[in-house]
């Protein structure tokens, strides 16, 4: 989990720095010096902001799916134990009730 919150702090921290670059070139515009690099900066943010967005929302996915996968295997160890448990007692009974058996033909 804390990987996870890393990632997403690490993920919002680049955010805030495209967020910020973008805020400069938009200011370049409203001051009309709108060139060609600056018009090609925009674009470039835009989809770099694009780009990270969809990142993350796969690292999340991905995230999810492994976390299920996790837990999947963690019941299955449950039911195995569970499993191993259960025959374990059924033999005991097995063995107790032949044993009971064979005490109460005696008598």
């Amino acid at each position: 989990m804390y990987i996870i919150f890393l990632k997403k702090q690490l993920f919002f921290l680049f955010l805030y720095y495209l967020f910020l670059s973008f805020i400069f070139f938009a200011r370049q515009i409203t001051k009309h010096h709108l060139d060609t690099y600056t018009l090609f900066m925009i674009t470039f943010f835009i989809l770099l902001i694009c780009l990270f967005i969809f990142l993350y929302f796969i690292l999340m996915k991905e995230s999810e799916n492994r976390i299920k996968l996790e837990r999947v295997q963690l019941q299955y160890q449950s039911q195995r134990k569970n499993i191993s448990h259960i025959q374990r007692l059924h033999q005991e009974i097995l063995t107790k009730e032949h044993r009971m058996i064979y005490v109460f033909k005696e008598d």
